[in-house]
């Protein structure tokens, strides 16, 4: 995970050289002043420990995972949405009608009124 990488550049910033690093404990396991090259069997609470470390660091791996493929899908969808919305005509406002509509009621309502006009007189 090149943690190793990340304390010498830490000191290195300061003008320090590391000379020697050595790794006491992980996820709840102590070394207890193993000698190098040397191993143990772990104790039953160190198991314990270390698969519920492991567990936790799944799950928060497969939250992340979850969150990014959410956040993807809605990226996507408000695409389609910019894209359907160019797309459609836009729509008249502020115009109850279009001109071709207009004309075929008007010329309408002038006929009857004529008709009306010339029986009654």
């Amino acid at each position: 995970e090149g943690h190793n990488r990340e304390v010498r550049r830490f000191f290195a910033h300061f003008d320090a050289e590391v000379v020697d690093l050595k790794r006491l404990s992980f996820g709840g396991i102590e070394l207890n002043n193993l000698p190098t090259g040397k191993t143990r069997f772990l104790e039953r609470s160190e198991y314990v420990h270390l698969r519920e470390y492991l567990d936790n660091t799944r799950d928060e791996e497969k939250t992340k995972t979850v969150a990014e493929k959410a956040r993807k899908v809605q990226i996507e969808e408000a695409a389609k949405e910019k894209e359907n919305a160019a797309a459609k005509p836009k729509p008249n406002i502020g115009k109850k009608e279009t001109a071709h509509a207009k004309a075929k009621p008007k010329g309408r309502k002038k006929e009857t009124a004529k008709v009306t006009k010339d029986r009654r007189k």
